[in-house]
């Protein structure tokens, strides 16, 4: 004796466009349909917003008979009021107020690049940091350049790049540029 299992499964489908219709406003529709083994999944169904009275609901080269701002709660743009208030009257809320600006504080400098030169002090190390917190604003430069490398440069060189003289440290008995 064969048995014969009936198996009854629902298999739901959900698809979702995009529809830009002349008004320039885009709307998404989402369908879904349900259906069982012996069903196919049409696609066809309840469109999310859809007016149910019967009506069809309005194409792509139908207009919009009411304007986007009659569609907008009464309270749009408002801040919301503390009912307790003996204001009533509603100020305008503007989006873009600048935040609150706080001060930060500078990590420590960090070496962005190695010294570009040997000597005379002609080399420069490129150094950076950064301020903390990233959403305060510090004072001062974010990135500098420091001079490196101050030893004499050997013959046929200039002994120290423009700007420097060569000097001798006396306990040392060595020259550099400074």
């Amino acid at each position: 004796m064969k048995l014969i299992f009936l198996f009854l499964f629902s298999i739901t489908v959900v698809q979702a466009y995009r529809k830009t219709p002349k008004d320039g406003r885009h709307l998404i529709f989402i369908s879904s349909s349900s259906s069982t083994s012996s069903e196919e999944a049409t696609g066809k169904g309840r469109r999310f917003g859809e007016d149910t009275s019967g009506q069809s609901p309005r194409t792509d080269n139908e207009s919009v008979n009411e304007s986007e701002e009659d569609s907008r709660p009464s309270n749009w743009g408002k801040r919301p009021h503390d009912s307790d208030s003996e204001d009533s009257e509603e100020e305008e809320w503007n989006s873009e107020e600048e935040p609150e600006v706080c001060t930060g504080t500078w990590t420590e400098w960090t070496s962005a690049s190695r010294c570009n030169d040997t000597c005379g002090n002609c080399g420069i190390i490129n150094r950076s940091r950064s301020c903390y917190p990233s959403r305060c604003r510090c004072s001062g430069p974010y990135t500098d350049q420091v001079p490196c490398a101050n030893g004499v440069c050997p013959f046929p060189r200039a002994s120290c790049c423009p700007g420097y003289k060569k000097k001798v440290d006396l306990p040392t008995k060595s020259f550099y540029c400074g």
